[in-house]
């Protein structure tokens, strides 16, 4: 067994003490896969979907073309 000092990073979770206990934050875990995909320099938006968009219920599952998804 070897001590290897404080926490600070364990399976992708960021670990620091803060005031009230331990802060969990997982930034970098996201960032890292964010910049794997190439979409770091894409701009963020508050909304991950069109304003006012309508939204119907569809009853049936079917596609046109199934392939396509």
């Amino acid at each position: 067994m070897k001590d290897l000092g404080k926490l600070k990073y364990f399976l992708g979770i960021d670990v620091s003490l803060g005031r009230n206990g331990f802060d969990l934050s997982q930034l970098s875990y996201a960032l890292d896969i964010i910049n794997d995909v190439g979409l770091i320099c894409c701009k963020p938006s508050v909304v991950p979907m069109e304003l006012n968009e309508k939204l119907v219920l569809v009853a049936s599952l079917s596609f046109h073309d199934p392939h396509q998804y």
